[in-house]
């Protein structure tokens, strides 16, 4: 049976509290920061028995807050670059909000980075209920 439960695990200024969302079942623990849906840490048992984890990862807050290369976060819509922020679908052209060089990466602007982004649902976690709106003509979850 897996076992979920919550902590605060630090505070975002204009944000609010980050919490640590742990899952365990006896051969798996899952820990997730509802920052960014960051996953912080997956331990697996072994076969010697020992639980080991296999994510790399920071110890505080403040690691993840500096983090320019999206460790373990969900980084955004599209996890590579769309080149020229421009793409055609079904005959309409997009242009997106350019942020790396002359391209558009990660999702626009605001990835997910760096949001808070996660609650509970039934015995596990997932993201906060989606409100679509448009954030650089990506669909987007709304956050507050």
């Amino acid at each position: 049976m897996t076992e979920v439960s919550q902590r605060r695990w630090g505070e975002v200024s204009g944000q609010g509290s980050v919490h640590l969302w742990v899952l365990q079942s006896s051969q798996v623990r899952v820990e997730i920061l509802t920052l960014g849906a960051i996953i912080r840490s997956v331990c697996s048992r072994g076969k010697d028995g020992r639980m080991e984890d296999l994510v790399l990862g920071f110890d505080d807050l403040e690691g993840y807050l500096a983090d320019k290369k999206y460790m373990g976060a969900l980084v955004g819509r599209v996890a590579n670059r769309i080149a020229k922020g421009h793409f055609v679908v079904e005959g309409l052209e997009y242009q997106l909000d350019i942020n790396n060089g002359p391209n558009a990466i990660h999702g626009g602007l605001r990835g997910f980075s760096k949001v808070s982004c996660c609650r509970r649902h039934g015995g596990g976690v997932m993201p906060r209920q989606a409100a679509p709106q448009v954030h650089g003509l990506f669909t987007s979850f709304h956050t507050d």
